[in-house]
């Protein structure tokens, strides 16, 4: 179980559809446009809206700092790389698909923070024997 709180992490994580909620708790006493976005998105989303008092929420969120609002989930679902290659080639030409996908905990960098692509072909590419 994940704990999400905040108006703008709740609201954020409810458009990006990549978490799986339970519910999402709201303080009784908040009512304010923000707030109404965010239960029409869970309610035309089919996600359960819980009305409690701020104390609860404190102990859900283990702090007194969510504005109102804490959203229970699952983890956040990422794809596999074949899901993620058949996906490719839906969208664009063939050859232009990856082969494999590989991930990595971070790119290399150049100095001035742009990826270093000398660096990632030096790394990830098999130099062809011959």
């Amino acid at each position: 179980m994940d704990v999400i709180y905040g108006v703008h992490s709740v609201a954020e994580a409810l458009k990006a559809r990549a978490r799986n909620f339970d519910h999402v708790e709201i303080a009784k006493e908040r009512s304010d446009p923000k707030m109404q976005r965010i239960i029409d998105d869970c309610r035309a989303s089919g996600i359960p809206v819980r009305f409690v008092p701020r104390e609860a929420l404190d102990r859900l969120a283990r702090t007194a700092n969510h504005q109102g609002v804490v959203a229970v989930t699952t983890s956040k679902q990422y794809s596999q790389a074949d899901d993620l290659i058949k996906h490719c080639r839906g969208l664009i030409a063939g050859y232009k698909c990856p082969k494999r996908v590989e991930v990595v905990g971070q790119l290399p960098r150049l100095p001035s923070g742009k990826i270093s692509k000398v660096a990632l072909r030096e790394q990830f590419v098999k130099p062809s024997g011959g």
